[in-house]
């Protein structure tokens, strides 16, 4: 379930919800991040893009 960052804690508890869990999706976008920026690059062999 997402949260919106407008959701108060009151709400998410008001559904049930106990605990919130986020480690599974920071994990994807960390590994998404690492993939393109691997590829990009192998492609431009340069390693600028590791530095901005």
């Amino acid at each position: 379930m997402g949260i919106h960052p407008s959701n108060k804690l009151s709400t998410v508890k008001s559904i049930g919800c106990k605990h919130l869990s986020f480690g599974n999706a920071l994990s994807d976008k960390i590994i998404a991040h690492l993939t393109k920026n691997a590829a990009q690059l192998l492609e431009s062999r340069d390693t600028l893009c590791l530095y901005e």
